[in-house]
């Protein structure tokens, strides 16, 4: 990231980049002091029924966002590794008993 010029002011200050757009987003944003830049994308849920979390297509990735910010577009060509995991409904725990009431 530091080698290109799109993508050095990214490392530079530590804030979060975001981009937002129809059907999904992206927040960025620095870790370990400027050592990892963190992705989250949040796009299309096509996980399979019943399943929670599993290794993601990085061309699948690359291809929802092809038309985007090309800072975004060369973060993900430098990306290895990513998962998908669902984001997930649940229930409110039940509202606990005061104890000071008989």
């Amino acid at each position: 990231m530091r080698k290109d010029p799109d993508l050095a002011q990214l490392t530079e200050v530590p804030v979060i980049n975001y981009w937002m757009g129809p059907g999904a987003h992206a927040v960025c944003y620095l870790l370990k002091g400027g050592e990892l830049y963190n992705i989250v994308l949040i796009c299309p849920d096509n996980l399979p029924p019943g399943v929670a979390q599993q290794d993601a297509d990085l061309e699948e990735l690359r291809t929802i966002f092809a038309t985007w910010d090309i800072r975004l577009q060369k973060l993900l060509e430098l990306v290895q590794q990513t998962f998908k995991w669902k984001l997930q409904v649940c229930s409110p725990p039940p509202l606990s008993h005061n104890l000071a009431d008989p």
